[in-house]
């Protein structure tokens, strides 16, 4: 990723990571939230 972008991949690289975990996170505890409110 830092061939292709250069410096800024590792700050690319890292943002798309924590999108990625955000969005599972908030998946997450919209799924549990639901189960137990049901």
């Amino acid at each position: 990723m830092i061939q292709i972008f250069g410096p800024w991949g590792n700050l690319l690289l890292g943002v798309i990571f924590v999108l990625a975990c955000f969005t599972i996170c908030v998946g997450l505890v919209s799924a549990c939230g639901n189960y137990f409110h049901s």
